[in-house]
């Protein structure tokens, strides 16, 4: 007669996967990305993952290619007495004349 078989590391791996797949239960419904987002000012800031910081107004923001139009950026100035100053500067006088920014909802914060 065989000895009976002990399951105590398969009811460890069964209570971790039960585990896991509660939270993901809790916590995945909260990440969808097709969320109504409304502002209460007419300009937003956007981060992008590159660390650019653009300024303008924010249209379709919840969907997966975010529009920013009437878009500025700072730049940093520094004179011969060494000093700096930021400039707000309006996107599109630039010479290839581009006066909105699009891009994917990842890479901006």
């Amino acid at each position: 007669m065989q000895a009976p078989v002990r399951l105590k590391g398969n009811r460890l791996v069964i209570w971790t996967v039960a585990l896991i797949m509660l939270v993901a239960l809790i916590i995945g419904p909260g990440c969808s990305r097709e969320a109504d987002l409304s502002f209460e000012t007419a300009y937003q800031v956007v981060v992008l993952d590159n660390g650019q910081v653009y300024i303008g107004k924010l249209e379709q923001a919840g969907s997966a290619y975010p529009l920013l139009r009437d878009t500025f950026y700072v730049q940093r100035v520094e004179n011969d007495k060494k000093e700096v100053k930021n400039v707000l500067i309006k996107r599109g006088g630039e010479w290839h004349n581009r006066s909105t920014r699009a891009s994917t909802a990842g890479t901006s914060s």
